[in-house]
């Protein structure tokens, strides 16, 4: 097993769980808490904010980086897995066409789980610490993958609008109370661990939820 094939195929492994973990984090986050953190004047927020006002920026680089990430893995993987399955393969299984399944098999075992299912479960977790954590080097990324993400989105909006004859409509964050409960709730959980509860936060709280409360339940019998 050459060293230098291994080291390619975890260096491309990585980055392509950087970029699926990236888009399911930005597809899960609240864009408002992303907003708020830009009025606060934080970095990671001012550089969030530009994104959730260019979602197909943000979604076109993730795209991009990973359909050109899982190519070179898988030119990697292939000269990786080939000796090793030549030699443990019996001579009389031992050619293209079944070295070629094996190697197409693992190699998608193997992405499915360290960069598709793994990357995914964890940044969904908690999607906007995440997004906190890694927005200077997505930016870092965005930067150097900017020509192509441009060229590409932009033939993307041409094929929409004059080929397909339809609408080319990037959605704008339009802020609900579904993502005001959801914000004010994982402010409530981080103020519950650290011991300190806002009295606020319980207002906010049950101001959201009242819009659910029945006329009946609000009664008082005499």
């Amino acid at each position: 097993m050459d060293p230098t094939y291994l080291t390619y195929v975890i260096l491309t492994l990585i980055f392509s769980a950087f970029f699926s973990g990236m888009e399911i984090a930005y597809i899960s986050s609240s864009k408002l808490q992303i907003e708020l953190q830009n009025k606060q004047g934080l970095l990671t927020g001012q550089i969030l904010s530009r994104f959730v006002q260019n979602p197909g920026q943000f979604i076109g680089t993730t795209l991009i980086g990973n359909t050109i990430t899982l190519v070179l893995y898988g030119i990697y993987m292939a000269f990786l897995l080939e000796n090793p399955i030549q030699n443990l393969l019996p001579p009389a299984l031992s050619n293209e066409g079944v070295i070629l399944i094996l190697q197409t098999v693992l190699s998608t075992i193997v992405v499915l789980v360290t960069g598709e299912f793994l990357p995914k479960s964890i940044f969904m977790a908690n999607p906007n610490s995440r997004l906190n954590f890694f927005a200077v080097p997505f930016l870092a990324i965005y930067f150097l993958m900017y020509p192509l993400v441009w060229l590409i989105v932009g033939m993307s909006k041409l094929f929409i609008v004059h080929i397909l004859r339809q609408e080319y409509n990037e959605e704008k964050p339009v802020f609900t109370v579904t993502d005001l409960n959801s914000f004010i709730k994982e402010h409530f959980k981080q103020s519950d661990k650290s011991g300190k509860v806002d009295i606020d936060t319980k207002i906010f709280d049950n101001a959201v939820e009242f819009k659910t409360v029945r006329v009946r339940e609000c009664m008082i019998p005499r």
